[in-house]
């Protein structure tokens, strides 16, 4: 917990450091608002960030249970159809190579 809350002052501060930086190389131009505004809302995303900052397990998203009956059918399914498509190519791959006859 103090580690991530480390980081996160790390993050905070580096970004105020890169913005002022980013302040004293701009010239004096119309565009200077807009890159300061940019700037303000990358630091506002930054400092809500910890709020939705919530982790997915990807294992719980993929988790597939191979031992269904339900699995089986489409699996089976799958495998019909992936026979009769290497099928399909490889005849056409075998009578665009076969000799012209006349």
């Amino acid at each position: 917990m103090l580690r991530s809350f480390n980081a996160y002052i790390k993050i905070i501060a580096s970004f105020l450091i890169f913005s002022a930086f980013v302040e004293i190389i701009l010239p004096d131009t119309k565009f200077r608002k807009y890159i300061m505004m940019v700037c303000g809302l990358i630091m506002i995303s930054v400092l809500i960030s910890p709020i939705f900052d919530f982790e997915i397990d990807s294992d719980e998203i993929f988790d597939f249970d191979t031992e269904t009956e339900e699995y089986s059918e489409i699996a089976e399914k799958y495998g019909v159809i992936r026979k009769e498509l290497v099928n399909e190519i490889y005849e056409d791959i075998s009578s665009e190579n076969s000799p012209d006859e006349d």
